[in-house]
């Protein structure tokens, strides 16, 4: 699974969509998929997205560590919306 999503990570090309663009600061698009390609690298929003696009399926996420608990919606649909749930 982890390979699926590196290697569709690897396809996008600029511009990318906004949700790839969250990486941490400094740090390339190829130089984070390189480092998520080993184990032990936790999944990020990134890879969710990705995740949910290359096996169309919806992810639901509960984010606990917020000031207001959220549940994310990952569609599996090639759109670039990433929607809050309440």
């Amino acid at each position: 699974m982890r390979s699926c999503i590196c290697d569709h990570l690897d396809t996008l090309k600029e511009p990318y969509p906004f949700w790839f663009t969250a990486l941490p600061t400094g740090v390339s698009a190829s130089g984070y998929i390189k480092g998520m390609r080993m184990s032990g690298e936790w999944i990020s929003a990134v890879e969710l997205r990705a995740d949910a696009i290359v096996f169309e399926i919806n992810i639901f996420v509960f984010s606990a560590h917020q000031k207001t608990p959220t549940w994310m919606l990952y569609r599996g649909e090639r759109s670039d919306e990433v929607t809050p749930q309440r």
